[in-house]
């Protein structure tokens, strides 16, 4: 008895944790109209659904309960100073500026790695599995110990995404995008060579706190990405032009199995897209997939070979 008092003394007793404010980038995520489908669910089938389609969402964003190799995530976040929290259908990451990889790489490309993880994440929530996310992105103190959560930059990320963030794209406030695009570097990098700063555009007219909104554009960042690879066919081509010294038809083939590998891409945003379309019979949900619609077609030019194919035809969509 007088051990287990001594214990709950203890316990009260203990001095606090360490709450001098730090600043992370941190980010709220999570899953168009999932209130919606739990609401519908009636039988095991609807609860199995929803139960996977979080758990692909968790993975995608490297919760580490979800992934299939848990140890090796827990040691990459902890060198990139990374942590990923699940709650529900929403998923809380952040990222802490001063972790290990900083010292090697700088400040300003563990946050753009850190952020390309992010697009990645969703890029792949949409192009492989037809789930769509939104969210919002914020800049101070994070503290996550003993299950207590206190963290003024998750309480702004949460109310950007839910004022903000009314179709599918993850908001970013202009204040947040300027402290990760002037954070300090490592190296150097030629004019225009940075790939941070690709990574926002402009979020309307909308604005937040007197200062303009920007949303992470993956798009125009995944179309330039190696989904699928070369073909054998265009890969037995290049080789072939290499041993010949054909540098130019060599390069023609490398751009083509480029524009061949975004297609590959576009095709499956552009069906995800429309099946999710066609699957919600409500104007104001639709709505949203107009506007990824709209978005879709604006990331790449819409004349170039191969990439024509996958424009949306929008005047099917109730839309011009």
């Amino acid at each position: 008895m007088k051990k287990k008092q001594a214990e709950r003394k203890a316990r009260v007793e203990a001095p606090l944790p360490d709450l001098t404010p730090n600043t992370c980038i941190v980010a709220f995520i999570d899953i168009l109209g999932f209130g919606r489908e739990i609401e519908r669910a009636r039988t095991k089938a609807d609860l199995e659904a929803a139960y996977k389609k979080v758990r692909t969402v968790q993975k995608e964003f490297q919760n580490i309960s979800a992934v299939e190799d848990p140890e090796e995530t827990r040691t990459t976040h902890q060198l990139y100073g990374k942590k990923v929290l699940a709650l529900s259908d929403s998923i809380v990451i952040a990222i802490y500026p001063t972790a290990n990889a900083a010292a090697m790489m700088g400040v300003a490309d563990l946050l753009g790695f850190s952020l390309f993880e992010i697009l990645l994440g969703q890029s792949r929530c949409v192009a492989a599995h037809g789930i769509f996310v939104r969210g919002g992105i914020s800049h101070g103190p994070f503290f996550f110990e003993n299950d207590v959560l206190l963290s003024p930059a998750l309480a702004r990320a949460y109310e950007l995404e839910s004022e903000f963030a009314q179709n599918p794209v993850i908001v970013v406030p202009d204040e947040t995008r300027q402290l990760i695009t002037s954070a300090p570097r490592k190296g150097s990098y030629s004019p225009g060579a940075d790939p941070t700063p690709q990574y926002f555009a402009p979020l309307g007219r909308r604005k937040w706190r007197g200062r303009p909104l920007y949303f992470l554009d993956y798009m125009s960042i995944m179309i330039e990405e190696q989904h699928r690879g070369m073909l054998p066919e265009d890969r037995a081509q290049y080789i072939a032009a290499n041993k010949a010294n054909d540098t130019k038809r060599a390069q023609a083939i490398l751009d083509r199995s480029a524009l061949k590998d975004a297609e590959f891409f576009l095709k499956w945003h552009r069906k995800r897209i429309e099946t999710a379309y066609k699957s919600v019979p409500v104007e104001k949900v639709q709505k949203k997939y107009r506007w990824l619609m709209k978005y879709h077609n604006r990331s790449f030019p819409n004349d170039r070979k191969y990439l024509r194919r996958q424009v949306i035809d929008l005047s099917k969509f109730g839309a011009s």
